[in-house]
């Protein structure tokens, strides 16, 4: 997913010319397939299912997720329209200047609240804090131009069962392990 996210802003690493939509259904068809083969292939007990890769175990697909999934959601609307995958192209580059800080913001913030969920820090950052902050940085500097915003604020709504599915998961994923969750360490004076 980050590697999607990453050829979206740098077409030019490719060595072939691919569009944007291209790109955006080509990383899921992956992700989806590599995260499949892995959850079957990988045993859940062993070296590699440590408490120290639990973390990276939920936050780096989040923010997979929280950098491609707004423009996963904006193509087939780009379609629909007619614009055709040139038309969305253009609307990714556009995304890129425009809100590219957004989409950054959000995936910072996602991978927060999904460490704090793992570490136990509670309470983890809520999920309308996070769409708060989100829309409110895809107005700077284009406050003036309401479109940006008001598109963040509905693509961020499907951002809702997601961030609430984060902490399921790792609850199950605890579960699964056989991880206990981790205690707050306190100092007691009597």
């Amino acid at each position: 997913m980050l590697t999607g996210a990453g050829l979206l802003v740098d077409r030019g690493a490719l060595p072939v010319q691919a569009s944007a939509a291209s790109i955006v259904v080509g990383t899921w068809l992956v992700a989806i397939a590599v995260g499949w083969l892995a959850r079957r292939v990988l045993p859940l007990r062993g070296p590699h299912t440590t408490e120290s890769l639990f973390a990276p175990s939920i936050v780096v697909p989040s923010v997979g997720i929280a950098l491609m999934l707004p423009l996963t959601l904006h193509l087939p609307i780009a379609l629909a329209k007619g614009v055709g995958t040139e038309g969305f192209d253009e609307w990714v580059k556009l995304s890129i200047w425009i809100s590219g800080a957004t989409h950054v913001v959000l995936a910072i913030l996602v991978a927060v609240r999904g460490s704090q969920l793992v570490t136990g820090k509670l309470p983890p950052l809520s999920i309308s804090t996070i769409y708060l902050i989100t829309v409110l940085v895809s107005c700077v500097p284009f406050v003036l131009f309401v479109l940006p915003p008001i598109i963040v604020m509905v693509t961020g709504l499907a951002f809702i069962p997601l961030l609430r599915y984060q902490a399921t998961l790792v609850a199950r994923e605890r579960a699964e392990l056989g991880v206990e969750a981790a205690t707050p360490q306190a100092i007691a004076y009597a």
